[in-house]
């Protein structure tokens, strides 16, 4: 059976909750590019392959071709699709990790019926260069925004960072890992903002779409209002069914104090120095004597919130975790 060559990938560097899935979304919409949900193949698996035995073996590669697909079709992916392993293996010939991952992302390109494919698995940063050293020609695009902004979004939300100090440190660890790749990658990265995304999405796609080598779309620059049904239930991507909300950045103000400013301003400094963001303080916060045990505090309030999540995004958030886990034990045990 012949292999099908398609395009290197394209792959979105970003903390979450900064529009990465509005730039899958948006890229997409193109005729030439997959985007499907991000499965999280790499950060679930990454330290579980060992379980699984050597993957040059056939058999072992069918166990995790079959786990990789069951979290496909898990509802909060919702791939729906059908691969036939014995089909699959002749095609794609899968021989490690890297290579399935790849082989299932193409073949999902294939089904749709498109060149290439766009990934934004979480963290994808931390595998960059294992990425780079595998596809030829990959494409990194790292998207950024506001560590304020992105601090007040996660307190919407009953997970994620537990505090606004939380939020702050993790942006701040992100962007220092993501400028450490844009450094070593070089040219195979371009860096690009959420805030003039949303603000001038055509100039920002154009630059997107001639930095991957893609003809211009014209439906690249826009979100279609209706059609994105299938993310509608997530209240994390309730958004990506509306147009492009033009307004959405520095509205940090309306839910953060003097203080918490500050302290995301001194503790993201030097990233969002490099950045270019601007500062509304002088950015010389300091933890007060109680400081970190109201953190310890507050932080334990958040874990106990998460046992009651109404919402069905989350509720199948939850599921999907549980079936990782359960994935896990079961390969642990053998079977």
């Amino acid at each position: 059976m012949t292999k099908r060559y398609l395009r290197d990938p394209i792959f979105i560097m970003s903390s979450e909750r900064s529009g990465s899935n509005l730039l899958r979304v948006l890229l997409g919409n193109h005729s030439h590019i997959a985007a499907p949900r991000a499965l999280q193949l790499l950060a679930t698996f990454r330290n579980s392959i060992p379980r699984y035995g050597p993957l040059d073996r056939k058999e072992n590669m069918r166990m995790l071709f079959e786990d990789c697909l069951s979290l496909a079709n898990h509802p909060y992916h919702a791939w729906n699709v059908s691969f036939d392993f014995e089909t699959f293996y002749a095609v794609y010939a899968p021989y490690d990790f890297l290579s399935l991952f790849n082989s299932m992302y193409r073949e999902y390109a294939h089904c749709t019926r498109r060149q290439r494919f766009v990934c934004k698995e979480i963290n994808v940063f931390e595998f960059a260069e294992q990425l780079a050293g595998y596809y030829d020609t990959p494409r990194f695009l790292y998207l950024h925004r506001d560590p304020r902004d992105y601090a007040a979004s996660w307190k919407k939300f009953s997970f994620g960072p537990a505090t606004t100090y939380g939020a702050a440190r993790r942006w701040a660890d992100e962007q220092r890992s993501c400028i450490a790749v844009r450094e070593r990658l070089g040219m195979n990265v371009l860096t690009l903002s959420y805030e003039q995304l949303i603000l001038n999405t055509e100039q920002v796609m154009r630059d997107v779409l001639t930095f991957v080598e893609e003809p211009y779309e014209s439906s690249c620059c826009a979100l279609q209002p209706g059609e994105n049904k299938d993310v509608a239930w997530n209240p994390m991507w309730k958004n990506l069914n509306q147009p492009i909300d033009r307004k959405n950045y520095n509205t940090y103000h309306r839910t953060l104090s003097r203080s918490a400013i500050e302290m995301i301003e001194t503790v993201a400094q030097e990233p969002m120095k490099g950045l270019g963001y601007t500062f509304d303080t002088k950015a010389e916060w300091k933890a007060g004597n109680l400081f970190f045990l109201q953190e310890s505090i507050l932080s334990r309030i958040a874990q106990f919130r998460k046992r009651y999540v109404p919402e069905k995004g989350l509720r199948l958030l939850c599921e999907r975790k549980r079936l990782v886990q359960t994935i896990l034990h079961n390969r642990n045990r053998g079977c």
